[in-house]
């Protein structure tokens, strides 16, 4: 792909740059080449390559795989889209913003079934939920010190997305330094399962075979 193509790419997904959700002040992330390095080099470019060499915040990270699942379409995140009545007569809304394109509706496609698939038969087999299509990716970071990685020292993270097929909820977990386990798959995923099972119990959508074994209060 090349250093230059790999870079843009992420900045299409909103990498690198403060993604103006409205928290002051916001990170921005860190993209390679380093202050001082004009250009790329041959290991940034194959640290990229699985996620290393690179830092991102939370909001990144989730506004990121919203474009990467709806159809490709970098949309602005926001704090609040819209304030219901007690009724549940909508009293007022943010209209959504779309910022660009970020990758093909095709290929969002087929990012979706391989998130369906990292749940189903991968890493992210602890988000499964009986009767529902769940995506999700796991991710497992080394933090970095002052002379490079941390020696034991992980963020553990997973994204799920729900549901995997049609969308409407991208929920992130991170575990900063966990102490039982690092791994994204068993550290983090528990968790992002938990608040997909609580919203689709909020929605009267949680069919009856997810209501077993689940430890979830309604």
């Amino acid at each position: 792909m090349g250093g230059t193509r790999e870079t843009e790419a992420l900045r299409r997904f909103g990498f690198g740059a403060p993604t103006g959700i409205g928290f002051r002040p916001e990170g921005h992330g860190a993209l390679p080449p380093a202050p001082g390095e004009p250009v790329l080099r041959e290991r940034d470019v194959a640290n990229l390559g699985f996620g290393q060499g690179m830092s991102a915040t939370l909001i990144q990270l989730t506004a990121g795989y919203c474009a990467l699942v709806n159809g490709g379409v970098y949309m602005q995140p926001m704090i609040v889209g819209r304030v219901l009545e007690p009724t549940g007569e909508e009293w007022y809304r943010v209209p959504p913003v779309q910022v660009r394109r970020a990758c093909t509706e095709r290929t969002s496609e087929r990012i979706r079934a391989m998130l369906q698939l990292v749940v189903e038969h991968g890493t992210g087999k602890l988000a499964r939920i009986p009767g529902v299509r769940v995506g999700g990716k796991t991710g497992t970071a080394q933090k970095p010190g002052p002379k490079g990685y941390q020696k034991g020292a992980y963020v553990a993270v997973f994204v799920l997305v729900l549901p995997a097929d049609d969308p409407r909820y991208v929920i992130s977990v991170m575990a900063d330094e966990p102490q039982n386990g690092y791994h994204g798959g068993t550290v983090a995923a528990p968790a992002a399962r938990e608040i997909a099972l609580a919203i689709l119990r909020l929605e009267r959508q949680l069919p009856p075979e997810a209501e077993k074994g689940t430890d979830l209060v309604g």
